[in-house]
């Protein structure tokens, strides 16, 4: 028996797609980390280990709904669903690192604190 092959969407879907769901996620990942600000002030070193909990649920729910997003995207697109999932795991991983060191060195040393975490430089 052989498969039936379904023909691929042009490569602009795929393009536009992608960069407008990595685009999203991006600033859903913005959007909790700011929403989790007020929590992460450490005053203890319960509050600390809860700090580190927090963000560290943030940052693996990012990467897993990118790539599992990114996998959906990729069989819908072309089958390609691995192919999508390393691409979006990859650039979200990459964004979500800039992000930190950015949002650090804003904190440190332009004064601009409580972005997306509470900075003690």
């Amino acid at each position: 028996m052989q498969r039936r092959a379904r023909p691929a969407k042009p490569t602009w879907v795929a393009w536009l797609l992608s960069v407008v769901l990595l685009l999203c996620l991006f600033a859903g990942y913005i959007f909790v980390t700011h929403a989790a600000v007020g929590a992460d002030i450490p005053v203890s070193s319960a509050a600390m280990s809860r700090r580190d909990t927090i963000y560290f649920s943030i940052h693996l729910g990012a990467i897993v709904v990118g790539s599992v997003s990114g996998f959906v995207l990729g069989k819908w697109v072309n089958g390609l669903g691995a192919a999508f999932a390393l691409l979006f795991l990859i650039v979200l991983a990459t964004s979500l690192a800039a992000t930190q060191v950015v949002t650090y060195k804003l904190a440190c040393d332009g004064g601009q604190n409580n972005i997306v975490r509470h900075w003690t430089c």
